[in-house]
């Protein structure tokens, strides 16, 4: 690091995609053994680590998956089969339920990013970016597109009077702020960010949101 720093950004090595294997087998059972045990053996630890941690009972996220698995509506809707496992080319099964909704539910509950979790439960943010850019592809033709990002005014009935001066315009009824996302064709939001108050338009909104942060910072 100090070689390379006394070089600058110029002697930096080139980044590469560095292959991570994930034992999502082995890692699935011990979450199993962690939390939920089976009829002969009880979970190593005690339901209030367990509603620390997914803030929720084991009750209530045993149905939100037993929910899940059995839905059958017709058709089912995109968004199920992400909880659905299958096969890959290898023959290798997919990351089980348990997994990927304990990745979400955490997710929930600490406000954390995607792939904060990786280390313990072996599941990266690119699981399901991967499948959105397939859709997107295959929908409108784009590669490697998460969906659509753009700006709206997004009405705010309850501003305090205050702030009216600021962000009040004639052609709305009520005090609005820019807001910008960026969704799916499943509708799925990836990116929100508000506007502060003020004057401010789709481009303004576009420097000062957090959305490009990390690419500018490579």
């Amino acid at each position: 690091m100090c070689d390379q720093e006394a070089g600058g950004s110029g002697s930096a090595p080139k980044r590469t995609r560095t292959y991570i294997p994930r034992v999502r087998e082995e890692v699935e059972q011990r979450q199993i053994d962690d939390y939920f045990g089976d009829d002969e053996t009880p979970p190593k630890y005690p339901e209030e680590n367990f509603w620390r941690r997914y803030r929720m009972s084991s009750i209530l996220f045993n149905k939100i998956v037993n929910a899940i698995l059995s839905y059958n509506a017709q058709p089912l809707p995109e968004y199920f089969y992400v909880f659905r496992q299958r096969y890959d080319d290898v023959g290798r099964l997919s990351i089980g339920p348990i997994l990927k909704c304990t990745s979400v539910i955490r997710q929930l509950a600490y406000d954390a990013a995607p792939d904060a979790f990786d280390e313990y439960l072996q599941i990266i943010e690119r699981l399901d970016i991967e499948k959105t850019y397939a859709l997107h592809e295959e929908k409108h033709g784009l590669l490697r597109m998460l969906g659509s990002i753009d700006c709206m005014h997004w009405e705010w009935k309850n501003c305090p009077r205050s702030l009216h001066g600021q962000i009040k315009r004639c052609d709305h009824k009520y005090p609005t702020l820019m807001l910008q996302a960026a969704a799916d064709q499943n509708l799925w939001i990836w990116h929100t960010y508000f506007g502060v108050t003020g004057e401010n338009n789709d481009l303004n909104v576009l420097y000062g949101s957090p959305l490009f942060d990390d690419e500018l910072a490579d």
